[in-house]
């Protein structure tokens, strides 16, 4: 189970994540919306979301996100009950991103993705 935590004022993006989080995710999930105009940050908003998440497994996403992928949910579950060590994982578009300290190698294309995990 996955609690998904997005932060928006936009109710277009709104509506189109929420459809493309239930049309994929495969998963039994809850939807946090932290409606926000610009008076929280970031990660003030995503921290309102985590206060209140039911779930151990918690995404943070933007509101202009589509998920393409049918089940990504199984396959965040099942990366970290396959490994105890990892605690994080990260997803960002880009066609490339070292271990090393750097900024995103972005392209333009939207059908790039890197992830890591640790």
């Amino acid at each position: 189970m996955i609690s998904v935590v997005i932060s928006t004022y936009k109710p277009d993006n709104f509506n189109a994540i929420s459809a493309s989080i239930q049309n994929t995710i495969g998963v039994f999930y809850e939807l946090i919306k932290i409606t926000n105009n610009g008076e929280l940050t970031i990660h003030q908003a995503y921290n309102k979301g985590l206060s209140i998440a039911k779930y151990n497994s918690i995404v943070f996403v933007h509101d202009d996100v589509i998920f393409n992928t049918q089940g990504w949910g199984k396959h965040i579950i099942n990366h970290f009950e396959n490994d105890k060590k990892i605690a994080l994982i990260g997803v960002a578009g880009s066609s490339a991103k070292t271990k090393a300290p750097s900024a995103w190698s972005w392209n333009g294309n939207k059908n790039n993705f890197h992830y890591w995990s640790q």
